[in-house]
């Protein structure tokens, strides 16, 4: 990865040139992370992130194998403070916004089908419409899943946990940095569902 292609944005305001380091992980258990270390020597951190009180977005964009890649964050936290006279130093920790809906959204409800047809309805449900998930491998398990209200990501998570192909191979339910925002899970799609057009 090129550094000098880094390119940060919070809310409205550019702050590239502010940080020192990146981390970004990935996980087979679950959606994006990351972390920005932080010297801000323009009272950055009280202007827009303490000074709201709120979630900020996040964009994210540099160039990975000759690809300019986008990734959306909100700020979850900021620890590390190290407060100095003229600068501060700190960490921001970023979350998927999908994570963030998945775990505050509650469902209650009936779902019959297959397994993918299941965390396709559960996530859409939770997320929207507009809202990307791509499936892509057949599930053989299927029936009824009654969602005793619970976070739509530990109703998605319990399916994918039972979830098994033709071969008996279990499923995962994941985020890449290089797959513009888009949620997968390794079951796949029937013709009503999204298909794989990345």
């Amino acid at each position: 990865m090129r550094l000098n292609s880094l390119k940060v944005i919070v809310a409205t305001t550019d702050i590239s040139a502010l940080v020192q380091g990146m981390t970004l992980y990935e996980s087979i258990n679950g959606l994006i992370r990351g972390t920005l270390q932080i010297f801000d020597g323009v009272n950055f951190f009280d202007e827009v992130i303490g000074y709201h009180n709120e979630l900020v977005p996040i964009e994210i964009t540099f160039n990975y194998m000759d690809v300019d890649v986008t990734n959306l964050f909100m700020a979850d936290g900021v620890s590390n403070m190290k407060i100095e006279k003229s600068n501060k130093e700190y960490v921001i920790h970023l979350i998927d916004p999908i994570e963030q809906t998945l775990k505050l959204t509650k469902i209650l409800n009936v779902y019959r089908g297959t397994s993918e047809q299941i965390v396709y309805r559960i996530f859409k449900e939770a997320t929207g419409e507009k809202s990307k998930l791509i499936l892509n491998t057949n599930a053989v398990t299927n029936g009824k899943y009654i969602v005793p209200n619970i976070s739509a990501f530990k109703a998605i998570d319990n399916v994918v946990k039972h979830a098994v192909d033709a071969d008996h191979t279990g499923f995962y339910f994941y985020q890449t940095i290089t797959d513009f925002g888009a949620v997968r899970s390794n079951l796949n799609t029937t013709p009503a569902l999204e298909s794989d057009s990345t």
